[in-house]
């Protein structure tokens, strides 16, 4: 079982011994201490290395709120806020806290945080694997990427027996969604913890094209376009999908379908 150390943070003794209760009953969490204001909070980050921070907002010094802005970058310990006053939700928010738990909460609430606290550890180790295999396969952003300036031909994604080593020509299209890219495959969709700005310099510009901040298409699955109002057209997918081309992606797009600007009329049934 993967072990995780969580920090505490708060000024008041008894809600320190409530969170270590909790937390002595979560079999994959250990303790790795405390702090009671804002500045022992950063020092025991530094020195300690938790991976999340049970971090009230209201302590002396540095605030919560403060504390959790100094954290940010790879390595970054997750947050959960914990407070009395539910009026600085949005700022947890703002600060991407993973949860809010507001006191006094119960042992379901405090359940559910930890399931969520689960999930994000997960995620955040899949993606970390996944920037190591991205080092191994020599793509953009590693070292080796940069020597060899090549497009790499598979993507690491998790499927459920493992790491799966997806080729990107079967990749029909790729949406964002949060934090994270859907890569649609034949019906299948695989989630990737990267941006699509990313996967737009890994992919292959003569197979694949970005139609819209939040979408990329394989040209050859391109169906159809169709216009709408105000510059804007519909991309129509083999399967069907409707996507939006957006007009700043225009003049890119259209030529490589073969089309005009100004009569982006016709229907295409093969690859280009």
């Amino acid at each position: 079982m993967k072990r995780y150390t969580a920090l505490i943070v708060d000024d008041e003794p008894l809600a320190r011994r409530t969170l270590w209760r909790l937390l002595s009953r979560e079999a994959d969490f250990e303790v790795t201490g405390e702090a009671v204001d804002g500045p022992a909070a950063l020092a025991a980050i530094e020195t300690r290395d938790p991976d999340v921070v049970f971090l009230d907002i209201r302590i002396p010094r540095l605030d919560g709120l403060q504390v959790a802005r100094h954290l940010h970058g790879d390595g970054a310990p997750l947050v959960v806020m914990v407070t009395a006053y539910e009026q600085h939700a949005v700022d947890a928010f703002d600060v991407q806290a993973v949860d809010y738990l507001l006191k006094p909460y119960d042992d379901d609430r405090f359940a559910a945080c930890m399931a969520r606290v689960r999930h994000r550890l997960e995620t955040e180790g899949l993606a970390d694997l996944q920037r190591r295999t991205l080092a191994v396969l020599g793509m953009p952003g590693s070292p080796l990427g940069r020597e060899r300036d090549a497009t790499p031909g598979r993507i690491p994604v998790r499927v459920a027996d493992g790491t799966w080593f997806l080729d990107t020509t079967r990749i029909d299209w790729i949406e964002a969604r949060g934090y994270q890219s859907l890569l649609h495959v034949g019906g299948s969709t695989f989630p990737l913890r990267e941006s699509l700005t990313r996967l737009e310099g890994i992919l292959d510009p003569r197979r694949f094209v970005r139609i819209h901040r939040s979408a990329i298409a394989r040209i050859g699955f391109i169906r159809q376009i169709q216009p709408l109002a105000r510059g804007d057209y519909a991309v129509i997918l083999d399967d069907g999908t409707r996507l939006r081309l957006s007009r700043t992606r225009r003049a890119e797009v259209l030529p490589l379908l073969g089309l005009r600007a100004a009569d982006p009329s016709a229907d295409r049934t093969g690859p280009t």
